[in-house]
Formats: C-alpha cells, sequence, structure tokens
C-alpha cells in the first residue's frame, strides 16, 4: 500500500520555509493516533509560539478544548480552509503530514509492526528502502530538508496512542546544554495549558538506548538546537480532568464539537 505523505502552505516568493512535520500510525494498532493527528494542529495552534511567534497573536476560535474532541474535523480540511487562523498559517508555514507511515500493518490489523514484522519505531537510524520503504522516504524528506539552507524545521511530532496510562502527554529528549532542556519543556507546557486532557506531569524526557531508533530520539540528535522534536501520547481510553478522580471516557458522546453539527 501507498503511504500519503501531504504538504499545505502559500509562501510569499522567496520566503524562509518554516517547517512543522507531523507523522501517525508508525504502530498500527494505535488508531486513536489517527483522530489526533486529524485535529491535533488546529488545537495546538497557538502553542507553536515558541518558534513561530506569529500564531500566537491570533486568538483560537476555542480554547481549552480535548487534544481529542472533533473527531469530524480534519487538519487537512482546516488547513486547506478560508478560516483566517488558516489562511495566516499557509502564509508563514508549510505543514508536511504523514497521517499513515505504517499503511501495510493498518490494512493487515497489525498491532504493532509493519508487513515484514518490523517495529518501524526502532528503525529511523538506518531505515532500508526494501524492509522499512515508508520509514526510509521519510527520512530522507527530511534530510533534504534538514540541508537546505532555506529550510527551517521547527517541530517534529510523532503520533502515538498509550494502552494503559490516561490523558495525553508527551516524550522529549534530554540534551547536554540546560538552556535547551528547558526551552524543550516550554511546548508540552503549552499544550498542557489549552487541553485539559494533557498532562504535563506525565510528559517526561529521556535518552533511553531502547529508544534511540526512534523518531523523536534520532531527529533530536540530527536536527540542530532550533528544532523541538516529540512523541505525542494518547490515552485509547480516558483521561482525568483537573483535580477530578473520575476518568473520562474518549467517546464521540462525550466530546464538545467546535463546529455546529450538521444532520
Amino acid at each position: 500500500m501507498r503511504c500519503v505523505y501531504l504538504s499545505t502552505a502559500n509562501l510569499r516568493p522567496g520566503a524562509d520555509k518554516k517547517v512543522v512535520f507531523l507523522t501517525a500510525r508508525v504502530h498500527p494498532g494505535e488508531s486513536p493516533a489517527s483522530f489526533v493527528c486529524q485535529e491535533f494542529v488546529f488545537k495546538t495552534t497557538r502553542c507553536f509560539s515558541p518558534a513561530l511567534a506569529l500564531t500566537s497573536v491570533l486568538p483560537m476560535p476555542w480554547q481549552h478544548g480535548s487534544i481529542r474532541e472533533s473527531l469530524g474535523l480534519c487538519v487537512i480540511d482546516f488547513l486547506v480552509s478560508q478560516n483566517p487562523v488558516a489562511r495566516v498559517l499557509r502564509d508563514h508555514v508549510v505543514f508536511k503530514i504523514v497521517p499513515m507511515l505504517n499503511p501495510d500493518g493498518v490494512y493487515l490489523g497489525n498491532y504493532r509492526c509493519s508487513l515484514m514484522g518490523f517495529d518501524l519505531n526502532r528503525h529511523w537510524q538506518d531505515p532500508s528502502p526494501w524492509a522499512h520503504p515508508t520509514l526510509h522516504a521519510v527520512k530522507q524528506l527530511i534530510v533534504a530538508m534538514n540541508n537546505d539552507p532555506r529550510v527551517s524545521l521547527e517541530f517534529y511530532i510523532d503520533v502515538h496512542a498509550h494502552s494503559t496510562m490516561m490523558n495525553g502527554f508527551m516524550y522529549g529528549n534530554v540534551f547536554e546544554v540546560e538552556e535547551r532542556v528547558h526551552r524543550q519543556a516550554v511546548f508540552p507546557r503549552l499544550v498542557c495549558h489549552n487541553a485539559p486532557d494533557f498532562s504535563f506531569s506525565s510528559t517526561s524526557f529521556n535518552r533511553d538506548v531502547v529508544k534511540a531508533g526512534t523518531g523523536r530520539r534520532f531527529l533530536g540528535g540530527l536536527l540542530d538546537d532550533t528544532s523541538y522534536c516529540y512523541t505525542l501520547e494518547v490515552s485509547f481510553y480516558s483521561y482525568m480532568a483537573g483535580v477530578s478522580s473520575v476518568p473520562v471516557p474518549y467517546t464521540e458522546e462525550t466530546c464538545i464539537l467546535p463546529h455546529d453539527d450538521k444532520p
């Protein structure tokens, strides 16, 4: 099966390219990642303000929305819409989206591996064009952008789903320079401020050896210190809001849709 790759922008000729790269579904059984990929950028546009300050002055039509609410709103539909926020984003930011890194695994109903039995999220360091073709192609694209002086890769976010933990949370990288470590924590804090089902306390920063082949770890070492690389995890089933001790299930009925329902 083909790996779909999408790019949207409306930059002025000669303008510098600020890029946000979003991937999802490298583990085919983590279907909530697809829902998050559909609407994550729209819900967290203001959170890109550390690197893309222009978006911080644009109030979102709604704020403090669940990471997984508005299941019917696709990020691609939003980015190509006439929404004023979308128009400004297209004028200044290039969004590159790979919504399904492991289409063969999804088609076969696999939970974690590809058609050939590989966990693709352990092969970013040296992907094979034969054994890991989608990963190989995406890595080549990112490396090419990183080597292009006209391109600034601001964010790489790999979207996953977690089967045992509640809420949304992130994994980030650990660096030797303390100032860079502090900067890496800004974006998750902003997501936590905007999404009540996101937990900063569950967010962690590490450089475990077993995770060296993941997209977050590999690209965190490849890209320069102006880039931000994260794994975004969201629970399969529920979240805890605020000080409440009652889990809120992720269902279509519990979502507060930010747009008018249509029959």
